[in-house]
């Protein structure tokens, strides 16, 4: 996450010099030692020493980084901590000694650098040795979270961040999918199939579509485990690649040149014609705007409900996902509460967006163990005020936030990054993210799905209204079977996983029983105490079920003396 960098508590003592030497009198006589001279002076003059204000440029890095870990870390450091490290640092650089000629003036963050400054004084490359010294401040900390970067770094995060990282391709996103139903293991039913085209990219210019079925490229076809790829090789900017697709059933080869692309950091769809699909690749700069377009798009094309995809997405900005929350929560709703070392603050919604008024459509929040941050944030937040259930598997556990910035010196050089912790962060309910989020319903959502079979499966499995068992075909001679059983709830408690009816699989005797008893009487029976069949016991929630189907006439169980109902067996006919 990204704060506004807060101004400093106090100024720094490292803007006063401090002496490096002090001029002793001889013990016995009281005189001062005679002066030396020529080679000998040279030998024995102190190195010099200097405030960071007048700091020679290849001593900013260090200054830089002591101020920014003593003024905004979260928990704030002892100068004598930060020195140890910082020397410690130096001697384990393993850096060539000094030879001949004087070090520079060091630079003193605080007088007990001066140690660190002696270390520095003795190599020969003062840059290196002052790298070595700031890089080690900050791993001192022993936070992840906080950490040195170089310039081409820093750059690289940046960019990530804000405009994706860029790299040599064509442009697609594919997922493995079964008609409309979501599988893991490629299979002649089981196909790699397009999921997203990226605009302007060589895909796109080339005539690619999502759902189609990706038969070659670049020469290999989709085999073995995980997404079906595992031997693609990355293509070289302005290579030729060749695409199979099938489209229609019909066989299409389309070429297109290697090119850079980045994914979108926001995508949506519609699925099952009513479920909204919207994934966010990260909270950079300008998400939110792009969610406000993209939740536009789905309320206009009739969504009655919402899956926001998180997964491994590893977070963003603060003010991003503040905004985006915006779109689904009340006015002066809590997003989250911020406790640094200077205050605690409560961020409310104070808008919607391009959102004439917040998305109440219900809501899951899919997310996984590389959903971080912000995406935890969001997650928490939707939860605590009853508008999403989370679905997936625990979350990264990212309970800080960041300020991350340049680092610069006097004339402008880039001389690195930092990323800072300086805050630690509570949902509206006052829950940590430490350890994790924990999942209202678990899940296991593999990357490799298409977005068809994973809103699906995340929209049935936290119950969305609408979400049919995830496992049906849409466009199979059951759908408008399941689809009223499910309407009516007469499906409700006997699906066989999280939003999963196993449609292949046998009929135990008692879910006939219950799915009988619902479509007869248009309701679930009253529990039971005791039941006339010896192998149900009468604790089962299923039991009053049984019993009804028997009162009915419909039933008089497998066998006699002692009735018996053989619950587990399978209806044969």
């Amino acid at each position: 996450m990204r704060l506004a960098r807060r101004a400093a508590a106090a100024l720094l003592s490292a803007l006063v010099a401090w002496p490096a030497v002090a001029v002793a009198q001889d013990a016995d006589t009281g005189a001062e030692p005679e002066p030396a001279t020529g080679a000998e002076a040279e030998a024995e003059a102190p190195a010099a020493r200097v405030a960071c204000d007048d700091a020679p440029t290849v001593f900013e890095l260090l200054c830089h980084s002591y101020r920014m870990l003593k003024d905004d870390f979260v928990d704030e450091p002892a100068d004598e901590d930060l020195a140890a490290a910082a020397a410690e640092g130096v001697r384990e650089a393993g850096l060539a000694t000094r030879g001949a000629g004087a070090a520079p003036p060091c630079a003193l963050p605080s007088p007990a650098f001066e140690q660190t400054c002696a270390e520095i004084d003795a190599v020969d490359d003062a840059a290196a040795a002052v790298w070595a010294a700031s890089n080690a401040m900050f791993a001192s900390l022993g936070d992840p979270n906080t950490f040195l970067m170089s310039p081409a770094e820093y750059a690289q995060m940046q960019a990530r961040l804000n405009t994706g990282l860029k790299y040599s391709g064509i442009g697609l996103r594919l997922g493995l999918l079964n008609g409309t139903v979501a599988c893991s293991v490629l299979s002649e039913t089981c196909r790699l199939v397009v999921s997203e085209v990226f605009p302007g990219s060589p895909a796109e210019e080339a005539g690619l579509r999502p759902d189609d079925v990706l038969l070659l490229i670049a020469g290999l076809a989709p085999s073995g485990s995980g997404c079906g790829l595992p031997a693609l090789p990355a293509f070289e900017l302005g290579s030729l690649v060749p695409v199979v697709v099938e489209r229609n059933g019909r066989r299409r080869t389309f070429r297109m040149e290697a090119a850079p692309v980045s994914a979108p950091a926001v995508a949506s769809r519609t699925v099952a014609g009513t479920i909204g699909y919207l994934r966010l690749e990260s909270f950079g700069t300008g998400a939110d705007e792009r969610v406000g377009e993209e939740l536009e798009t789905l309320l206009d094309s009739g969504a009655e409900s919402i899956v926001v995809d998180l997964r491994g997405n590893p977070g963003g900005y603060l003010q991003t996902v503040i905004n985006i929350a915006g779109m689904f929560l009340d006015d002066r709703q809590v997003v989250i509460r911020e406790e640094s070392r200077l205050d605690t603050l409560r961020h409310l919604v104070s808008g919607h967006g391009s959102l004439p008024n917040p998305a109440r459509l219900p809501t899951a929040v899919a997310v996984d163990g590389s959903s971080a941050s912000a995406s935890e944030v969001l997650a928490l937040a939707l939860r605590d005020h009853g508008r999403a259930t989370v679905v997936g598997a625990t979350t990264y556990g990212k309970n800080t936030g960041q300020v991350t910035q340049p680092v610069e010196s006097r004339d402008g050089a880039l001389l690195g990054g930092a990323r800072v912790t300086v805050f630690r962060w509570f949902g509206p309910d006052g829950a940590s993210a430490e350890g994790g989020v924990e999942p209202d319903v678990e899940l296991d959502l593999s990357d490799c799905w298409h977005p068809i079979g994973f809103t699906r499966l995340a929209a049935a499995a936290a119950g969305l209204p609408g979400a049919l068992p995830a496992d049906v075909q849409m466009d199979g001679e059951s759908f408008d079977a399941v689809a009223a059983l499910a309407e009516d709830g007469v499906l409700a408690g006997a699906e066989c996983g999280p939003g999963l009816l196993c449609p292949g699989d046998p009929i135990p005797r008692w879910l006939l029983a219950v799915w009988l008893v619902r479509v007869l009487d248009g309701q679930d029976p009253a529990p039971v105490s005791t039941s006339r069949f010896a192998d149900v016991d009468a604790g089962r929630w299923w039991a009053a079920h049984a019993e009804r189907l028997a009162e009915l006439g419909i039933t008089v169980g497998c066998g006699a003396e002692p009735a018996r109902y053989c619950p587990d067996d399978p209806v044969t006919r």
